[in-house]
């Protein structure tokens, strides 16, 4: 996990590697199936998305056989995720929708709003803004009622991203939002997705300054 979070891809999938044997060994499927979803986020990071499929398919079986909910709601999230990328958006849908029925049912509250910021863009790639804005609205009172500060700044970016050609001004609200929560848990990835929507709405704020 500290090489991940520290960008050094290579040495994280090692580790992982030797704890998935590890746990093969062990008979231990509840724990290998969360090391092969690791492994599967490493893959789709390098664009390897077959790569990841694979892992993600062998993680719902070894979640499946060890019962864990959790690991099975996870792994579809990631599947729908895996497969957007690939152009498959009916088999994204359908994997988030499974996905979240399970994170909704089991009440984790996380997955439940990732799962929906995922499956709003699958919807509004699809043209059904309407839905798409119903799921990030739903994403964003989950993650503010449950201090998610990460899922809460997705869903105002792809709220302001959804909103920016039909509702400009709400967009911008939403927009300056999320470049002042991005700075606040110091995230570059959304501070950059959250300036450039707030630039290209030209709405001006000091808070993309």
């Amino acid at each position: 996990l500290v090489c991940y979070h520290q960008g050094e891809l290579r040495a994280a999938q090692d580790a992982w590697e030797k704890a998935q044997v590890i746990c093969e060994q062990l008979g231990d499927h509840h724990r290998q199936s969360a090391l092969v979803n690791n492994l599967s986020i490493i893959a789709t990071e390098q664009g390897d998305y077959l790569g990841a499929q694979y892992y993600l398919q062998l993680g719902l079986e070894l979640a499946t056989t060890s019962g864990n909910l959790v690991g099975q709601g996870d792994i579809f999230i990631n599947l729908g995720k895996n497969y957007h990328l690939q152009g498959e958006l009916e088999l994204a849908r359908e994997n988030l929708e499974q996905g979240l029925r399970i994170a909704e049912l089991i009440g984790n509250r996380s997955s439940t709003a990732m799962a929906m910021i995922d499956l709003a863009e699958n919807q509004k790639e699809q043209g059904n803004f309407e839905r798409a804005q119903t799921l990030y609205s739903h994403a964003l009172k989950i993650a503010r009622e449950n201090n998610l500060r990460y899922a809460e700044c997705d869903a105002l970016i792809g709220m302001a991203e959804l909103l920016s050609t039909i509702r400009v001004k709400e967009a911008g609200q939403y927009g300056a939002e999320a470049v002042a929560l991005a700075k606040e848990i110091q995230n570059p990835r959304f501070l950059e997705r959250a300036r450039a929507i707030v630039n290209y709405l030209d709405m001006p704020t000091t808070t993309n300054k």
